[in-house]
């Protein structure tokens, strides 16, 4: 299903509609368990680089461009902003390894992606709402939302 090879991540052997369901049950569970520990162990000081990359990735959306590739690496750089303020290299280690499958898949569905850049937004725009209100919850249900739509717009792409 996934192949994850030193310094070089993950890598789908094959990205049909049921290995990239699997792909997101797995991302989505990852991102699910950072975002707890997120809600967890921010402090004042951390507030700047998260909310920073947050920033960066909802100018990305609403520059007019629907640059796909800006979106995806700004929202990957998100991810790294919480992971460095989470702190746990074997998480770390395992969300950045799903990188290339996730980007990979976020470009087979570029169509369909930026049709969805609305939800995107909103997504973004909540999320550290409920981190912020050390909201746990909330954040996994926002999390688990949007990485089912996500899934739904690459099993469609990949139906197409």
């Amino acid at each position: 299903l996934v192949e994850i090879t030193p310094r070089k991540g993950a890598s789908a052997t094959r990205l049909d509609a049921a290995h990239a369901s699997e792909l997101y049950d797995v991302y989505m569970h990852l991102l699910m368990m950072m975002a707890v520990r997120l809600c967890e162990r921010w402090q004042e000081r951390d507030k700047p680089l998260v909310l920073g990359a947050v920033s960066k990735v909802v100018d990305k959306i609403n520059d007019g461009s629907a640059d796909i590739s800006g979106v995806v690496e700004a929202s990957f750089d998100v991810m790294d902003a919480c992971c460095e303020v989470v702190g746990n290299p074997y998480l770390t280690e395992a969300l950045s390894n799903f990188k290339p499958a996730v980007s990979r898949a976020y470009y087979l569905s570029a169509d369909r992606y930026r049709r969805g850049l609305t939800q995107t937004s909103e997504f973004f725009a909540n999320l550290p709402q409920a981190v912020l209100a050390r909201d746990s919850v909330k954040a996994q249900a926002l999390i688990r939302e949007f990485a089912e739509h996500q899934k739904s717009l690459i099993q469609q792409a990949l139906a197409s």
